[in-house]
């Protein structure tokens, strides 16, 4: 009896002996298969930069179940998933910033630019190079991938940006300064259009500002050496303006001390002339609304002359024949115009005093406007009470021949 339990025990150790060597190649086997998910999804981890649990980088001896494979299959396809989006975005912003950078320097530059310490640095530059603004330029590592890689792309999409600006703000500020220039050389337009096509090509690179700095520089140079003759020309014209407003000899006074300067000239005094200049220039200029009323109001007067002059023929109704009807419609046409005097008269009288509070009195041909309405519409008032009082006094009866005539029919009675 002792020897048959014996013998069955030693079977039953060799089939759990059996059971284990197949467990220990199962589980070999089980290991092999998790071991690949889990170095895909520590390497995964590692790129993006995860936090994942050993559960899924670690195969160990925990468990080994075919669920488990499957929770790693499906982590890995969503590191995958992770992965893939972080990719579509990272291009998405590097290609933004790559358009961009070639938009601000040419690809020389982009090239080089790894090395900052060769960088020209220059000071009191209109687009000033600092290494800040160097590693914009400098092209993404495409295999990083990490938790930040979006806003760090984010964050040099967004300093190219704000450089664009920055050029697009100094290179209109540059563009203004040589305008100006421009305009007070007297530059010709075939030499400024030749410039704008120079800067065409590099739009707001560095090589534009260089070109734009050097046209500054000359033209300052071009300043400093014709100061006497624009002052001079600046000076012919503030004459004939000061002609053609009518400005009073008091207010040309008050600008005798650099009108009547005698050379040499400076910048300073080229610039005194500009600003009256260009005041001068901004008066006649809002000026001409109501130059353009004056003239006309003076026209409607010439009008009302000829008008009278006309009806005071009173034989012209009577006319007939060639030429009458021709009389008539020019009588008519001076009548409509004659009739719109009171009203643009008026408009006068209320616009002339709203300019010269903000400008000053308004004068034409030496006198002031305002007292030429007032002069004028007096005169007419007298001119048509003393044509009435002409008209009565040549209709009333002649008192000697009414006296005579009173006279005779006493004598006949």
């Amino acid at each position: 009896v002792g020897s048959l339990g014996e013998l069955r025990l030693s079977h039953a150790l060799m089939r759990l002996e059996r059971e284990q060597v197949r467990l220990l190649e199962l589980k070999a086997i089980r290991a092999a298969e998790l071991e690949p998910y889990t170095q895909k999804i520590a390497q995964l981890a590692h790129r993006l930069e995860l936090d994942i649990s050993d559960y899924y980088i670690c195969v160990g001896n925990e468990e080994l179940s075919s669920s488990r494979l499957s929770r790693l299959e499906n982590k890995l396809i969503e590191l995958w998933n992770i992965e893939a989006d972080r990719i579509s975005k990272f291009a998405a912003l590097e290609n933004q910033s790559r358009a961009l950078r070639r938009e601000l320097e040419d690809d020389d530059f982009i090239n080089t630019i790894n090395d900052i310490t060769e960088m020209n640095k220059q000071q009191n530059s209109y687009l000033p190079e600092s290494e800040e603004i160097a590693t914009l330029f400098i092209d993404a590592d495409p295999n990083d991938l990490g938790a930040n890689c979006l806003a760090k792309a984010q964050n040099r999409l967004q300093g190219l940006r704000t450089e664009k600006d920055n050029r697009l703000q100094r290179l209109q500020t540059l563009g203004s300064e040589i305008s100006l220039l421009w305009e007070r050389l007297e530059i010709p337009e075939i030499e400024q259009r030749k410039f704008r096509d120079m800067c065409a090509s590099s739009s707001i690179r560095r090589a534009t500002f260089r070109l734009g700095q050097a046209e500054v520089a000359k033209l300052k140079a071009q300043l400093r050496e014709r100061v006497v003759d624009l002052v001079h020309a600046r000076r012919d014209k503030i004459f004939t303006l000061w002609d053609e407003l009518d400005i009073p000899e008091s207010i040309r006074s008050q600008s005798a001390h650099f009108i009547e300067a005698q050379p040499p000239f400076d910048e300073e005094l080229l610039l005194q002339h500009e600003e009256l200049l260009d005041t001068l220039e901004t008066k006649q200029a809002n000026l001409q609304p109501l130059l353009r009323l004056i003239e006309r109001r003076e026209d409607l007067i010439d009008a009302r002359l000829k008008l009278e002059k006309i009806q005071s023929d009173p034989g012209r109704l009577m006319r007939r024949g060639r030429g009458s009807a021709a009389e008539r419609r020019i009588e008519m046409d001076l009548e409509a115009q004659v009739k719109q005097l009171p009203k643009l008269t008026e408009l006068l009288l209320k616009k002339i005093p709203d300019w010269e509070a903000k400008e000053g009195s308004l004068h034409w041909r030496g006198e002031r406007y305002l007292d030429t309405i007032k002069r004028s519409e007096a005169e007419w008032k007298q001119h048509k009470h003393d044509s009435k009082a002409s008209k009565h006094k040549s209709a009333a009866p002649d008192s000697h021949h009414f006296h005579a005539s009173n006279n005779k029919e006493n004598v006949r009675t």
